[in-house]
Formats: structure tokens, C-alpha cells, sequence
């Protein structure tokens, strides 16, 4: 209600039209995307394009989502997280290519951005690009060296690859993290 009423004294104040479209999203989505669309001022501002891409993506219009956040990389300077979100989107539409370029504009600002060093990852391993997919779990693995997910998945792929000595060490590795998990 309270942002309502600023809305009504200030149609154009970006912070309440966040602020309602942000209430509304929990139950209401369709509505909090007509907050976020119903103002000339939102087509400009940076947060309401990315807020307003992610309400796509949530009400499964990934292609629009993926448009707006698409916009949003190319004409922000806040390029890596638009372009994080823009690689998520375009890997649920299966466009690897698309992703990867979005997920390595995300890292030149990010270099440490787990989900996306993990997506890279992703992507290699569904090319079937088993050493592409070990470099970047590397990576990935540098950047969070006690993910059980990172190094379970690099152990495979040292497994596959027949590199025993780097495969021992990552068990040890993961036994050390959590003595109890059997499957270490």
C-alpha cells in the first residue's frame, strides 16, 4: 500500500515501482511485470530491466527474459551480472553458444563467479568436451577448493582420462572434507 501511494505522488519513482512489483512477484507475477513495464522511466534504468528479465524467466517466457537481460549486458556497466543471467537463460534454451559467450563476459568482471565457472563446465561436459570440461572444473574447483560437487566431478573425468595419481589426490581430498561420505 505505502508504495502505491508514492506511485500515486510520483508515477516515475523507480524505487517504489521495485518496491510493488517486488511485493506483487511473490504471488503475482504477471502483475509485477506490469509494475515494472508501465513506466518510461523503467526502459532506462538498469535494476528494473534485470528485475524485469528474471520475472520472465520465472513465468517461463525465457525468450523475453533472455531479450530484456540480453539488453540489459549490452547497454549496463553492470555487464557481469546481466550477463550471468543471460548465460542461465540462454542454457535453459539450449544455446550453448549464447551461454558461453555470456558466461565468459560474467568471469572478465567475476573471475570467481561459481555459477558460472560451473556452467562452463556444464556446457563442455554436454558438448562432449571431456578435456575442456576437466580444464574448466579446475577452474572451478580453484575458485571453491572443498566443493564436493566440483571435485566429484573433476575425479570422474581424471578416472576417464587415467590420471590415477591427480584421481587419488581428489579422493583424499574429499575424504578429508567429509570423512563419513561413503562414496568419497
Amino acid at each position: 500500500e505505502e508504495y502505491r501511494q508514492i506511485l500515486a505522488k510520483d508515477p516515475q519513482n523507480v524505487n517504489a515501482r521495485i518496491g510493488l512489483a517486488a511485493a506483487y512477484s511473490k504471488h503475482d507475477i504477471p502483475s509485477a511485470i506490469d509494475v515494472l513495464e508501465s513506466s518510461s522511466l523503467s526502459v532506462s534504468n538498469v535494476t528494473v530491466q534485470s528485475f524485469l528479465g528474471l520475472l520472465y524467466l520465472e513465468k517461463n517466457d525465457t525468450e523475453r527474459g533472455q531479450q530484456v537481460l540480453t539488453t540489459v549486458a549490452a547497454n549496463s556497466n553492470q555487464t557481469s551480472l546481466s550477463a550471468a543471467f543471460v548465460a542461465m537463460s540462454s542454457y535453459r534454451l539450449n544455446s550453448l553458444n549464447e551461454s558461453e559467450k555470456f558466461a565468459q563476459m560474467a568471469l572478465k568482471g567475476a573471475p570467481r563467479n561459481i555459477p558460472m565457472l560451473k556452467l562452463l563446465a556444464d556446457i563442455a561436459v554436454r558438448r562432449g568436451q571431456a578435456e575442456q570440461a576437466m580444464e574448466r572444473l579446475e577452474k572451478w574447483v580453484e575458485a571453491d577448493p572443498k566443493n564436493v560437487e566440483a571435485l566429484q566431478r573433476l575425479l570422474k573425468i581424471r578416472m576417464q582420462f587415467k590420471q590415477y595419481t591427480k584421481a587419488r589426490d581428489i579422493t583424499q581430498l574429499l575424504i578429508e572434507i567429509n570423512p563419513d561420505d561413503p562414496t568419497a
